[in-house]
């Protein structure tokens, strides 16, 4: 009997190996006296190729310490762990520039897969999602060969209108303002220590 060599290096730099196949069943021929038989094995690949995740983070006031959690996601868990060895993985800020903050991750993956990149929750920020560069209602990505295949998210800081007044102590409506008041706005950044912002 002639065996498939299953031992073989199967492994291709920038592929995936998805499995064998056999000419014959089992991959098993018999092989009669002055007779010779070939038995064929195809390895089956697929692709991989750069997946970008992306994080814009537009605050003024954001430190670029702080590192930004996803949940990753194929259509099986077994997926999924094959490529992504933890429950999330973690975007770590690479610059910051006009009060934005930027995040990236690269990653290989293949080609036909679908990727759903979830992040954690961000109360403060109304988040914005786009795929391939167009906008989405979720970063779920279809991975093609020569696609952009980004994932970008944007969290802008959500503000409201704050209007401070001191009154003279007579009365409590503005014609009782006192003249002159200043007051200074102070912020607890994520070191427990409170900051400025803006003048008074």
């Amino acid at each position: 009997e002639v065996l498939g060599d299953n031992n073989a290096n199967v492994n291709i730099v920038g592929y995936r190996f998805d499995g064998e196949t056999y000419s014959m069943t089992g991959g098993v021929a018999t092989v009669q006296s002055n007779q010779t038989t070939t038995v064929e094995i195809t390895n089956k690949y697929t692709k991989l190729v750069k997946v970008t995740v992306i994080k814009i983070l537009d605050d003024p006031y954001a430190e670029t310490g702080e590192e930004f959690e996803f949940t990753p996601a194929f259509d099986t868990s077994e997926h999924t762990s094959e490529f992504f060895t933890d429950e999330t993985f973690k975007l770590v800020p690479t610059a910051q520039e006009s009060g934005a903050v930027l995040a990236t991750a690269e990653f290989d993956l293949p080609v036909g897969w679908t990727l759903t990149a979830t992040e954690a929750d961000e109360e403060l920020y109304d988040t914005t999602i786009k795929v391939n560069g167009e906008t989405a209602n979720s970063g779920e990505l279809e991975i093609t060969e020569n696609g952009l295949n980004t994932i970008e998210f944007t969290n802008t800081r959500k503000t409201v209108t704050l209007t401070l007044k001191k009154y003279d102590g007579k009365a409590e409506d503005d014609s009782h303002l006192l003249p002159g008041a200043e007051f200074t706005l102070m912020r607890k950044n994520a070191s427990g220590t409170w900051e400025a912002i803006g003048g008074t």
